[in-house]
């Protein structure tokens, strides 16, 4: 999730299976290789849960190889990435 600029360029940290941000933790819950789907959960650290479906961007770093990674927060919205509330009665 964090950018950061290499010669005009933004580089973003490659998908992990747990990660933490913004004091966030994320945790990949499944991954359809077919369509390249992902679901990772959410948890702030507010205890509130959160599921997050969306297909991941690519990105190339320094060497010019391509990697996945997570969506920015204008990444997320209707047609592009679904998050949803998940622990409401």
């Amino acid at each position: 999730m964090k950018g950061y600029t290499s010669k005009k360029r933004v580089l973003y940290n490659q998908l992990a299976n747990e990660f933490t941000e913004f004091l966030n933790k994320f945790e990949k819950i499944a991954h359809n290789e077919v369509n390249g789907m992902y679901c990772y959960k959410r948890t702030t650290s507010d205890g509130l849960t959160y599921y997050e479906v969306f297909k991941a961007p690519t990105a190339k770093d320094e060497n010019g190889n391509t990697y996945e990674r997570y969506p920015s927060s204008s990444g997320f919205g209707f047609g592009m990435a679904l998050c949803i509330r998940g622990d409401e009665s």
